[in-house]
């Protein structure tokens, strides 16, 4: 899977902040993700952590 992020936040209906064209690659959880993956926090304790 190959996706760019203004694609992603398109499908759903969000938004970011940054580039806009960065491409991910895959998902994974906070703890393994590298910096092609998109990760979900349900809390603010994760975004805290990392």
């Amino acid at each position: 899977m190959k996706i760019s992020l203004a694609k992603i936040a398109k499908v759903v209906g969000g938004n970011f902040k940054g580039n806009s064209e960065k491409i991910i690659t895959g998902v994974a959880p906070f703890n393994e993700a590298s910096a092609d993956h998109i990760t979900f926090a349900d809390n603010k304790k994760l975004l805290k952590i990392f």
